[in-house]
């Protein structure tokens, strides 16, 4: 069974679905690609088994520092493709923040997540980007977990840079 996660920005929500457990073919081949409380923010990826340049991998194995391909609107997807900094992308991770709720919580709603996943991402973007987050130099967007990924005790919110308007960052956001 798989279960969705989806990305919150400002107006669109975009089901972005993980690999799940039962049965099919979870490979990069044969799969669609896109081109509340938190815990402290992820480090900076540094370890050899950070996803490399052109990688395509599974949304829930995305690593802080990561910039990845588009998402387009609609698209269920459970692969995206690791881009090179250097080049335009329109978002980069700055952090993954757990929310606090237990295992037998109930879900929260969309609207409650996309509430508090903004506001606890702005603690990831500031250790990240090296500045508070005010919206004037980037943009903030969150991936969540979707009301079946919750039921299975998903609470991971990913934390995304984006450009102002939805416009491509041309190099890491990391430090400013």
């Amino acid at each position: 069974m798989r279960h969705s996660k989806r990305i919150l920005t400002t107006g669109t929500i975009i089901a972005v679905l993980l690999s799940g457990c039962g049965g099919g073919s979870n490979s990069p081949s044969s799969a669609p690609t896109a081109g509340g409380g938190p815990t402290s923010p992820a480090p900076p990826p540094t370890s050899p088994g950070d996803p490399a340049v052109g990688a395509i991998v599974a949304v829930d194995s995305l690593s802080v520092g990561s910039c990845i391909a588009p998402i387009g609107d609609d698209t269920d997807v459970e692969f995206i493709r690791v881009l090179d900094c250097d080049s335009p992308h329109p978002y980069q991770v700055a952090g993954q923040v757990l929310r606090a709720e237990g295992a037998s919580a109930a879900f929260p709603g969309d609207r409650e997540l996309e509430r508090t996943a903004h506001q606890d991402c702005r603690d990831s973007y500031a250790a990240y980007v090296g500045i508070p987050y005010s919206g004037e130099e980037f943009a903030i967007d969150t991936i969540v977990p979707s009301r079946g990924s919750w039921r299975d005790g998903d609470r991971a919110i990913t934390c995304l840079v984006t450009g102002l308007g939805g416009s491509d960052l041309t190099r890491s956001v990391e430090g400013g």
